[in-house]
């Protein structure tokens, strides 16, 4: 009985270590997180390079408003220090129909070229 009760303790505290690693490094999701995820700084392209794309693709812009309806598309600087200048295009949705929709439409559709982050407002 004492070594079923200690491989059952060791086989639960195996679980949880492995279920820390897994939220820790970003592998399992944790409920109610709702961060976006976004590619790391030293990789975003530069405020003028992501402004570029935008004026390059109106249409684009236009395709997610014909599918999410209305929306907010800007540039936006998340990163601070040596990043400072990196940055994505931001679009913003009203609700949860409009970022699903615009999923769609973006998973069928050629986007800007630079990282797109979507947000609801």
């Amino acid at each position: 009985m004492g070594s079923k009760l200690v491989l059952a303790l060791c086989c639960t505290g195996a679980g949880l270590l492995v279920l820390a690693v897994g939220v820790l490094g970003g592998f399992v999701a944790v409920p109610g997180n709702t961060s976006p995820g976004r590619p790391a700084c030293d990789v975003l392209p530069t405020t003028r390079e992501v402004a570029a794309a935008l004026k390059a693709h109106p249409e684009v812009t236009e395709g997610m408003r014909s599918a999410a309806g209305r929306i907010r598309v800007s540039v936006s600087r998340p990163c601070s220090g040596a990043y400072a200048d990196r940055a994505l295009v931001r679009v913003r949705v009203a609700n949860d129909d409009g970022r699903d929709s615009l999923g769609d439409w973006l998973g069928t559709h050629d986007g800007y070229g630079v990282p797109i982050e979507v947000t609801v407002a």
